[in-house]
């Protein structure tokens, strides 16, 4: 949590305590109200360097706590901090016209209105800014060139969930009406209001992959079953100034953010109630158009992989397509309006809505065996495996019936990628479900050796404990 010092004249204590209660919650951090007067200085210029052992200063400038007709040597300490960048950071909030020097307006200077919120909300971004970022945030939302005619509901978004923290829902009972979209460009938008923005595909994912794919981002050691591990991540998000986005839940979500707490989730669904916005029917299904050959290749790929995110580079090797040429085809799809990119740097994309792609059965094979590969290259290349976990699920549904090698082969290399990443609850779920495939087919070389794996991290009821490790993980928080 960032400590933040906020002095002010007495005549602004109002002012004062209104930008400590959106702080304090909106941005994270502790704040430290000094009211100008004789034990601390009179004004400003005399009184700001009370706040040096904090992160972040914040100066209410008024005509009673600027100094009149001051000269620059009165200033100079202030201004010769300004002027080198020096920190802690120094904010200026102008809450009537006063003669301050105009260099304090050169950066980090605020107007305070009648009507402060985008104020506010501006203050609000620039100490967020001062967080720590976390590196396992997957990748920064990218920009929907298409999207429109949505203000009113992000305005409501924006209300619920920057200005307040908690629970919105996006809710609309028929594909293709926008939840995804809207949740998208509102969490790009508001994320420099957050410490960490994390986007969670749910849809026909098990629950222990959503409860391990959340804590693994939050730092949060897999530990318990899925349900005890959400409840530490509900805790987690409360008392941190997040945005979790959960897209297309189904049935009752993971978990949600309370009121009172610090943390803000998003969800997206068909069935949800008491939504914040409720979306219609707006899009008919789209029509695939005739497509040229690379791009026809990349789309029957892109059938087999998820359609609310999957990584280009794996698309190209199912569509075996080099990976300027996947690119330029799926910029192509995009213009056609049948994907959406996910990331700005355009390796995630998504089926956009509306938008229907029968699997390519034959092609089943191709894309086990490309995660296989993928996952052979963990230890070299583990953020762009880290893009191709949730695809395991499709993949070794299919395997485990129609290839027996492979299923064991990718099982254990995901296992030991995931183990290495101490995401154990995801780990479990891969070799639990080789193990009883196992135990079905009678091969019990792999029983025994599911088994072994297993009783290092998973007790007899098949809760996830802690086992002995030499370093413990770092927490985002």
């Amino acid at each position: 949590m960032l400590n933040l010092f906020l002095c002010y004249a007495p005549r602004e204590r109002a002012v004062a305590q209104t930008l400590a209660r959106r702080l304090e919650g909106g941005a994270e951090c502790r704040i430290t109200l000094e009211e100008l007067g004789p034990g601390i200085g009179p004004t400003v210029a005399e009184a700001w360097d009370g706040g040096l052992g904090n992160d972040v200063i914040v100066l209410l400038l008024s005509k009673e706590s600027v100094p009149e007709k001051a000269s620059r040597t009165e200033w100079a300490s202030l201004l010769a901090h300004v002027e080198a960048n020096e920190d802690p950071p120094v904010a200026c909030v102008l809450v009537e016209d006063c003669a301050h020097p105009a260099i304090l307006e050169r950066r980090r200077f605020f107007r305070w209105s009648d009507t402060p919120l985008e104020m506010m909300r501006a203050l609000e971004r620039l100490v967020v800014g001062l967080h720590p970022r976390d590196a396992a945030t997957p990748f920064s939302l990218a920009p929907l060139p298409a999207f429109r005619d949505r203000d009113a509901e992000l305005a409501r978004l924006w209300e619920s969930l920057v200005d307040r923290c908690g629970t919105a829902v996006i809710g609309g009972g028929a594909p293709g009406s926008g939840k995804t979209w809207l949740a998208q460009e509102f969490a790009r938008q508001a994320g420099p209001h957050f410490r960490d923005v994390l986007w969670i595909p749910c849809g026909d994912r098990p629950l222990s992959m959503i409860a391990g794919d959340v804590a693994w981002q939050l730092g949060i050691p897999a530990e318990g079953t899925a349900e005890t591990l959400l409840a530490s991540v509900a805790g987690t998000v409360s008392s941190h100034r997040v945005l979790m986005v959960l897209d297309d839940v189904r049935g009752m979500a993971p978990f949600t953010a309370p009121a009172d707490g610090l943390g803000s989730v998003l969800i997206t669904t068909r069935c949800g109630e008491q939504c914040v916005v409720e979306l219609p029917a707006s899009w008919a299904e789209k029509t695939v158009p005739r497509l040229d050959e690379s791009a026809e290749q990349l789309w029957r790929a892109i059938s087999l992989c998820r359609p609310d995110g999957f990584a280009l580079e794996l698309v190209a090797r199912v569509a075996q397509l080099p990976g300027g040429a996947a690119l330029e085809a799926a910029e192509q799809l995009a213009e056609y309006g049948l994907l959406d990119a996910v990331d700005s740097g355009r390796t995630v994309f998504r089926v956009a809505g509306g938008v229907s792609n029968p699997a390519a059965e034959v092609l089943r094979w191709r894309h086990t065996e490309a995660l296989n590969e993928f996952f052979l290259e963990w230890r070299d290349q583990p953020l762009r495996v880290r893009k191709m976990i949730a695809e395991l699920d499709a993949a070794l549904n299919w395997a485990v019936h129609h290839d027996w090698t492979l299923a064991v082969q990718l099982t254990r290399r995901a296992f030991l990628f995931l183990s290495s990443e101490r995401r154990r609850m995801e780990s479990a779920l891969l070799m639990n479900r080789l193990l009883e495939q196992a135990r079905t087919l009678g091969d019990q070389q792999v029983v025994k050796d599911c088994e072994w794996e297993l009783s290092w991290f998973q007790d007899g009821r098949g809760d996830i404990y802690r086992p002995a490790e030499s370093g413990e993980q770092m927490s985002l928080f």
